[in-house]
């Protein structure tokens, strides 16, 4: 009798049959409608995990180890994924979804051997790969050389627009999930109040905020974008107060004293869905333009709520949402926001000011909102007049529905002062 093997499922977050048949099926039709055989969807470690998007959206399977899917337009759907150590006695992936049984582990060689045993090798293959404004895109040169030298003969298109397009507006399942995902988000927020005191290590603050996530059930992301320092202080010292750093400049062993500002940027995953959370809490009294300026943010937050309806614009929500900081004289670094599920940063994202880049909304302007799309928003101002190396970090995870934004984190508005 074949033995059963350790059962994970009751332990994880599951997405249905029903939420897998209604990608898959929503998929094939896309390719069925291009004449195209079999997808190749990479996934890898990039930007924390994030190059492994597409693939988790059709799998379930959200390996840090990465892996490569093979979609074909019927029968059976393949990952390859982590090294041979980790698929012994067999795939921990098995153990912990339904949706997929037939993992193996990576390979090129074997990616290419099983796509010519599909009899696809002289098909219509879509390449789909991962990429946004801020991650760069996660296919390598030289997995694509690999990918040419082994099939001559088949037809490769870039298909990575169909799997983002069906990502981009979310199933009642998802926004379940980012439900919880932003219910376990505030509870890190109320970490961070209750923990941020005179004499607490930055690191300890940080180390607080990860084990909240843990504990209440999300996954490991170890994404908390953090600044300290003193509001005061000579005007020959240079702070980096208006947007939080990345690791491994982030948490420091510094202890915070009072007249400090803490001011974040984090992500909470539960099944892969991240909620976006900024946030600023002050230790000890704050200087008048510290709350005046977090009052503003309140209100570029409020007006963004106002607006994230199906058929507003992108040009319409970040003018509104902008328009408190605009008509003041103040500054931003970002003021805006960015499409969120599985992925962060996905398309339509609109931070920057005009002209900075690819998170400016130049190109994207007139692109209209629907229905239960879901948005993190970046509010991280401040004002040269006052200073122009502090400043506030504000913003939400924010649902779009008919009846106007919804908050699925629920931040406080007040500005916490311990």
């Amino acid at each position: 009798m074949e033995a059963q093997i350790m059962d994970l499922k009751p332990y994880l977050p599951q997405l249905s049959l029903g939420e897998r048949d209604r990608r898959w099926r929503a998929a094939r039709e896309r390719m069925a409608a291009k004449a195209i055989d079999c997808l190749i969807v990479w996934g890898n470690t990039i930007s924390q995990g994030l190059g492994m998007t597409n693939v988790r959206y059709l799998t379930q399977v959200g390996s840090w180890h990465g892996g490569i899917a093979l979609f074909p337009h019927h029968g059976e759907v393949t990952l390859f994924s982590a090294p041979r150590h980790m698929s012994v006695p067999y795939n921990g992936y098995v153990a912990a979804q339904d949706w997929i049984q037939d993992l193996r582990p990576y390979s090129m060689k074997s990616v290419i051997e099983e796509i010519k045993a599909r009899g696809f090798e002289r098909g219509r293959i879509g390449v789909v790969s991962y990429g946004n404004v801020v991650a760069g895109n996660n296919l390598t040169y030289h997995d694509y050389l690999a990918l040419q030298a082994g099939l001559p003969d088949a037809t490769l298109t870039d298909e990575s627009e169909m799997i983002e397009e069906l990502r981009r507006v979310k199933s009642a399942e998802e926004i379940g999930m980012l439900e919880i995902s932003g219910g376990i988000a505030r509870k890190v927020v109320d970490t961070m109040i209750e923990t941020a005191a005179p004499g607490v290590g930055e690191n300890e603050l940080y180390a607080a905020m990860i084990r909240t996530q843990l504990v209440e059930g999300a996954e490991p992301n170890i994404f908390i974008l953090m600044s300290s320092g003193p509001i005061a202080g000579s005007e020959t010292m240079r702070r980096r107060l208006i947007h939080g750093n990345d690791q491994p400049l982030c948490p420091t062993s510094r202890k915070l004293e009072r007249g400090d500002i803490v001011i974040c940027e984090f992500h909470v995953s539960y099944a892969g869905y991240l909620s976006a959370v900024e946030f600023t809490v002050v230790v000890g009294e704050p200087p008048k333009e510290l709350r005046e300026l977090h009052a503003v943010a309140v209100e570029c937050l409020n007006a963004a709520v106002e607006k994230f309806r199906p058929g507003a614009t992108v040009r319409e929500i970040a003018t509104a949402m902008r328009a408190p900081v605009i008509n003041r004289g103040l500054d931003y670094l970002e003021l805006g926001f960015h499409n969120h599920g599985l992925s962060s940063a996905d398309f339509p994202t609109i931070v920057y000011k005009p002209g900075w880049g690819r998170m400016a909304f130049d190109d994207m302007a007139d692109f209209a909102l629907e229905e239960n799309m879901i948005f993190g928003t970046n509010i991280d101002i401040h004002n040269p007049r006052w200073k122009t190396d502090v400043g506030v970090m504000f913003g939400d995870t924010i649902h779009v529905t008919s009846s106007g934004g919804r908050r699925l984190v629920g931040i406080p508005l007040d500005l916490p002062v311990n």
